[in-house]
């Protein structure tokens, strides 16, 4: 079934485009219809397609009040991609929306500037770069990459550019410093995302100071400073 395509798996593929498309809150409340609409599925629980909304439970899970709702409610009739029977009563045409999701209706600037304030494109834009940056994540143990997701968090939310080669770069110097040591790593990764370093050298001399130690080994970063060094002087 078409439900299918959009399930709680697989939903995470889609979601960032549909912020891009409806706007953080409309991307929110599209994903919890689509919740609502698997569950009814599952239980028998839908006629001709249609479904009753529970908006306290929406509120609940979204922090979207009832207003908020029904505002959303009418944004996503003007583009047919959902009918009511009642305030409460909707059908949601998943067929529609997947059609849009993939640019294959409408003009998506169009349908944006119905749903999204100039915060809500930045917001976007920002958790788009983010969500990149974390595929670039080169840690499997839980503790490692949860830490650099933070640290991506922060850089990227204090304003500061970082690209994915400075954060693979990080990382290879990280590994090349901390020798497989986790409690060593996660301790540098944390005072990067403190002080906002995109460089892991300069977390790692803090480290060295607070800890009053000096290792021979080089990083990269520190390796190519170095050499600028001598260029200049």
């Amino acid at each position: 079934m078409l439900i299918d395509i959009v399930s709680d798996d697989s939903y995470k593929r889609f979601n960032i485009k549909s912020a891009e498309i409806f706007g953080l809150k409309g991307a929110v409340y599209i994903e919890r219809l689509l919740c609502i609409i698997r569950k009814a599925v599952r239980k028998g629980k839908i006629n001709d397609g249609f479904i009753k909304v529970d908006r306290k439970y929406i509120v609940e899970e979204t922090t979207l009040s009832k207003d908020e709702q029904y505002d959303l409610d009418s944004k996503l009739e003007q583009f047919n991609l959902i009918e009511k029977e009642d305030k409460d009563t909707l059908r949601l045409d998943i067929s529609l929306y997947m059609s849009i999701l993939n640019g294959e209706l409408f003009e998506l600037s169009d349908i944006s500037d119905k749903f999204r304030s100039r915060k809500d494109k930045k917001n976007v834009k920002i958790n788009v770069i983010i969500e990149n940056l974390k595929n670039s994540i080169t840690y499997t143990i839980i503790e490692m990459k949860s830490a650099m997701e933070n640290y991506i968090e922060s850089i990227v939310n204090s304003g500061k550019s970082l690209t994915t080669q400075s954060l693979l770069l990080f990382q290879q110097d990280l590994d090349n410093y901390s020798n497989g040591d986790i409690s060593i790593a996660l301790e540098i990764i944390k005072l990067a995302t403190i002080y906002n370093y995109v460089i892991c050298y300069w977390a790692i001399s803090v480290y060295e100071r607070q800890h009053n130690v000096k290792s021979d080994v080089r990083t990269t970063t520190q390796t190519r400073v170095d050499k600028l060094s001598d260029k200049i002087f």
